[in-house]
């Protein structure tokens, strides 16, 4: 079984497989402009910003970059972090738990 196997690896280009894989080719159709919308985001791992602004709070404006749905779930781990006693973490993922001791020396400004 590991002769077969070496002797796969070893052969070259099998011409009835370059033929198949010819014809596969030719039925494949490529969406070019859904390829051009989805590459300029996916090259760049950054938050959309503004190249305007003229402040950090312009330039990457929370609401573009954090979604509805996750304010609930700061806004949860906010009042947790600011109660009296201390708050039990350990059903939040890693990533927040390694991160708790930070959020506590942040101080915020609340601007309304």
């Amino acid at each position: 079984m590991q002769a077969k196997k070496r002797l796969a690896l070893k052969q070259d280009e099998d011409p009835d497989t370059q033929r198949n894989l010819d014809v596969k080719m030719k039925s494949v159709s490529v969406n070019k402009s859904a390829l051009e919308s989805t590459e300029s985001h996916v090259s760049r791992n950054i938050p959309p910003y503004d190249t305007s602004a003229t402040t950090p709070q312009e330039a990457y404006v929370l609401d573009k970059i954090i979604l509805k749905g996750e304010w609930d779930y700061l806004e949860d781990i906010y009042n947790n972090l600011h109660q009296e006693e201390e708050a039990d973490f350990s059903s939040y993922p890693t990533f927040v738990r390694n991160r708790i001791e930070k959020l506590r020396k942040i101080k915020v400004l609340i601007q309304i």
